[in-house]
């Protein structure tokens, strides 16, 4: 059974206002090619992505892309600032011609051109919206890395704060929004069902210019790249100590970790290696860098509790998950797949279909197409309710459990924010209570 359309194939569909592991210059990219005029405005400064105008952008485009690109001399909070302040008419210039121009507004990563303030004028002139979520925007802060990991991770009191902020934001999302695209495994402040993205995808855009030269992968000791974005969260130390205990027993690599690179030379990076070890502790199986290992032709290796969680939510075209296991099986994984050349070549080939036939950029768009259009089958749908995987992103599990006992000692279970998801919330007391860290 299908839904009956409701809505009219679109005109033209604004983007805005960031690009996440370009997925949103890849949704473009599929848009333009699917025959959808599309315009793309990216506000957020992001030093990896790869997007760049091509010669079917809009003068505003254009300007947005440059104003967004440029560097501003100084410490980072000034500099942010002095951005924000060049972009502010900007904003308002791309906002009033998405509102005179496009039928069609798809928003990203919990966010919009002005904080999701503007969402009533785009429900009072009949915009058709669609939000995307990527993860961070979803999922409590005390599932992330980024608040559990490190010497730099904030206090319960602002983790708390942080959390209500998502929830207030995520709120406003649910009750304006014509439909939410989320993962499932990060989906735990949603009330409302969603979009399941695994049933869409994460549509990769082409190679950029300078990545375009690929060279085939060279004779010598097997390649294996980690490029982190953010080392701590990503499991950095853990690949670093498996590639020289490997070393010690005599198995030769060159193993390179890069860090603060431009996205053409990890592409040619990638391309050029025969392992990639994404992060330890993912919630997905492919995530932005793990889909351009996977578009190159180069195997992967994923960790995350999530492998354990994920079966419930797979699409009907399943996921190649043979290189995703949880943490601790890790090493053993990377050793497998330094020594078994016929396992790198399997799992490489399975991505590499897979994601050519699901997760292209033009065949997402299509699927997005039918999100926009309102004709898509209800399996496409997912409930929040049925979310109880709690492990999160970018820390082990027994950081998210000391933070959420560090939070519910300060400030009760309902500071968690997830009352409205029994079940997760009792697994999450449940295991607290079986924790030394009650």
């Amino acid at each position: 059974m299908v839904v009956r359309p409701s809505f009219r194939p679109p005109r033209r569909v604004c983007i805005a206002p960031c690009d996440v592991a370009s997925y949103y210059s890849g949704l473009r990219e599929g848009l333009a090619a699917a025959g959808v005029k599309t315009w793309f405005f990216s506000f957020l400064y992001n030093p990896y992505a790869r997007y760049r105008p091509g010669s079917d952008a809009t003068w505003l485009e254009r300007a947005v892309h440059r104003a967004a690109s440029v560097r501003i001399p100084g410490p980072a909070g000034i500099s942010n600032f002095l951005r924000q302040l060049l972009l502010l008419p900007l904003r308002v210039a791309a906002l009033a011609a998405g509102l005179l121009c496009c039928d069609v507004f798809v928003l990203g990563f919990a966010m919009s051109f002005f904080r999701c303030r503007e969402l009533p004028l785009l429900r009072l002139f009949r915009k058709r919206l669609i939000f995307v979520l990527n993860g961070s925007d979803s999922r409590p802060a005390w599932m992330s890395g980024l608040y559990t990991l490190g010497p730099d991770a904030p206090c319960v009191d602002a983790i708390v704060r942080e959390t209500r902020r998502q929830l207030a934001i995520l709120g406003r999302i649910e009750r304006y929004a014509d439909e939410i695209v989320c993962h499932p495994l990060s989906a735990q402040f949603l009330q409302r069902p969603f979009v399941n993205h695994l049933q869409i995808g994460h549509p990769f855009a082409s190679a950029p210019h300078e990545a375009g030269q690929m060279q085939p992968r060279r004779p010598g000791p097997l390649r294996i790249v980690h490029a982190p974005t953010r080392p701590l969260q990503k499991g950095s130390a853990v690949f670093r100590r498996e590639i020289a205990r490997l070393n010690v027993l005599g198995i030769e690599t060159d193993y390179r970790e890069l860090t603060d690179l431009p996205n053409g030379e990890v592409l040619r990076a990638v391309a050029d290696a025969d392992l990639v070890l994404d992060e330890l502790y993912s919630d997905i199986p492919l995530a932005g860098l793990g889909t351009e290992s996977a578009s190159l032709g180069t195997a992967v290796v994923v960790g995350g509790y999530g492998s354990e969680a994920i079966a419930t939510h797979l699409p009907a075209s399943g996921m190649p998950h043979t290189h995703y296991v949880v943490p601790d099986k890790v090493p053993a994984l990377i050793e497998n797949m330094i020594r078994d050349q016929a396992l790198r070549s399997r799992t490489a080939a399975e991505n590499l279909a897979f994601v050519h036939e699901h997760w292209s950029s033009v065949a997402v768009a299509k699927k997005f197409l039918r999100i926009i259009t309102g004709d898509f089958p209800p399996d496409w749908r997912s409930d929040p309710a049925a979310v109880t995987y709690w492990q999160g992103w970018g820390s082990p599990e027994e950081s998210v459990l000391a933070a959420c006992a560090a939070i519910i000692a300060r400030h009760g279970a309902s500071a968690l924010g997830i009352a409205h998801n029994p079940s997760l919330e009792r697994e999450i007391l449940s295991r607290i209570g079986d924790s030394p860290y009650r």
